[in-house]
């Protein structure tokens, strides 16, 4: 055997000691694996694992990215999900909505049938319009979208009613009617 430096004998004493070191974790390390409770097989690794749930449909939108319909409708035109109630008078109604201007835009626009679009600002007044696919009475419309400036948008319908036309009286009933309302000025 040849004789070692000072220095090689520390090396390989220090190499030695962690060879040592790293044997007895291995071996530490086996042992507990023996001892830890196992979870219950389930299949192996065929078994498929349960998939992710996907995110949330969002109740506003379709997969598309456009606005759904609700159940509620005026004159025939039915509204977007997303409206709040603001004013309700008898044929004019206020909503407001946290859907963006530009989506509302999208949404009204192929709904309604009128020559008559008047751009304001960010915003649009469909004039005189007609909900696509409404039956029965000719009601016009005029919707107006606008921005609030809270970030919000607005809806205002306003439901134009056609007027009841009479038919015109002869002079027999003319005088009939006349005589009438003059009996109860007596």
């Amino acid at each position: 055997m040849t004789h070692l430096s000072q220095p090689s004998r520390a090396l390989r004493g220090a190499i030695t000691l962690c060879a040592g070191m790293l044997l007895g974790m291995m071996a530490a390390g086996c042992g507990k694996d023996r001892l830890a409770v196992q979870p219950p097989d389930t299949g192996g690794e065929d078994a498929q694992a349960a998939p992710e749930p996907g995110p949330k449909a969002d109740p506003l939108y379709d997969a598309a990215g456009h606005l759904r319909e609700s159940s509620d409708d005026i004159a025939g035109l039915r509204l977007p999900v997303g409206l709040t109630p603001f004013r309700d008078a008898e044929s004019r109604r206020i909503f407001r909505s946290k859907v963006p201007l530009r989506k509302m835009l999208e949404y009204f626009g192929p709904r309604l049938n009128t020559a008559q679009v008047d751009r304001v600002g960010d915003g649009a007044i469909y004039r005189n319009a007609v909900a696509k696919g409404a039956e029965g009475g000719t009601i016009t419309l005029d919707v107006s979208i606008m921005p609030l400036p809270t970030g919000e948008t607005r809806v205002e319908i306003d439901e134009h009613r056609p007027q009841v036309q009479r038919a015109p009286m002869d002079e027999a009933d003319l005088k009939r009617m006349t005589r009438n309302h003059l009996k109860h000025l007596d």
